[in-house]
């Protein structure tokens, strides 16, 4: 009752999707299915007007091992969006990482990619296109969602940003090359020099 309290603070102010992070934890799982459709069924259906809930799991890559927690969370209800970041806590977007875990959970996934996010190695900052260090397939099936995971540096975020939504939106016709050179007038669309002088630095 007290998460769903605090839910309808949020609630109040507009907001109309929520979510539960286990990441890293080290929970007591023995009731987390009906703790998971507890929320969806007296809480989000409750309401009439609130998206599934969001989910991540304790174990939410591959490497982390975890395969019957995994398919445990198939028994909770299949609207709810299961989060995954892939073979490992930063991965590729391909589909063997998707087949995996659906197989496990059976649903389509809410992947959590964590991309440009740079703290593991913060001397780096991922202004590329958004290929250039981690690959996507270019027609991902089973997919719910992609969630991207930035920098803390906003500004310099919105380069992978907009890859990611030109890549999420289309994935069969994204080019990641386009996509880095056209970003940059969108993200100061007021000013060609100095988009263009942008696009030099970050080239």
């Amino acid at each position: 009752q007290a998460l769903m309290d605090k839910f309808d603070q949020l609630y109040d102010i507009g907001v109309r999707q929520f979510a539960v992070f286990f990441d890293d934890s080290s929970t007591d799982n023995t009731h987390l299915v009906d703790f998971l459709n507890t929320i969806q069924h007296d809480y989000v259906d409750a309401k009439g007007d609130v998206k599934p809930l969001i989910m991540c799991p304790q174990y939410y890559n591959k490497n982390q091992g975890g395969v019957d927690y995994l398919r445990s969370l198939a028994q909770s209800d299949e609207r709810i969006q299961i989060m995954w970041t892939g073979d490992n806590v930063v991965s590729e977007v391909n589909q063997s990482m998707v087949d995996y875990i659906t197989d496990l959970i059976g649903r389509p996934v809410y992947v959590w990619w964590n991309y440009p996010v740079n703290d593991a190695e913060d001397s780096v900052f991922f202004t590329n296109p958004i290929n250039f260090d981690y690959s996507q397939d270019s027609n991902p099936t089973n997919i719910k969602g992609v969630l991207s995971n930035p920098m803390n540096y906003s500004e310099a975020s919105k380069v992978a940003l907009f890859g990611v939504a030109d890549y999420t939106w289309n994935p069969q016709a994204f080019d990641a090359e386009q996509n880095w050179y056209d970003c940059f007038d969108a993200i100061i669309p007021d000013d060609p020099e100095m988009a263009d002088a942008l696009r030099t630095v970050y080239g």
